[in-house]
């Protein structure tokens, strides 16, 4: 369909004839366009001297508080902090004991499996008997 219209080859010298040309005919601005750009960049720059509010320090808190990445992190620390002292609570030689690697750990772990037993207090004894 587009193949219809397709012009006939030029030759490399004509093509180098035409880019000459071309070349020869380059636009030049205008010199009221170039006041204008001129104008243009002068109210730029005065705009880039002109003095800027400086918003006010804000307290420490608040600073480290967007550093830490604000609440969606806050939150996670907070959560994985209670989750720590949770599990030390409940049995603070838990660690120590899968930190070493000891085969204590497996039978601890089988034998205190349910580690809510600070949470319920008396409720689980009451029911083990």
């Amino acid at each position: 369909m587009s193949d219809k219209h397709i012009p006939p080859a030029l030759s490399e010298a004509e093509l180098d004839a035409l880019f000459d040309a071309a070349r020869d005919d380059a636009p030049v601005p205008s010199a009221q366009l170039l006041a204008r750009i001129a104008a243009d960049a002068a109210a730029e720059q005065q705009a880039f001297l002109a003095p800027r509010e400086v918003a006010p320090p804000q307290p420490w808190w608040r600073q480290a508080f967007s550093e830490i990445g604000g609440l969606p992190a806050l939150s996670g620390l907070a959560v994985s902090a209670c989750a720590g002292v949770y599990l030390g609570f409940a049995n603070p030689e838990l660690g120590t004991m899968l930190w070493q690697g000891t085969d204590e750990a497996d039978v601890a772990l089988a034998e205190e499996a349910m580690l809510s037993d600070p949470l319920l207090g008396d409720f689980v004894a009451l029911t083990e008997g």
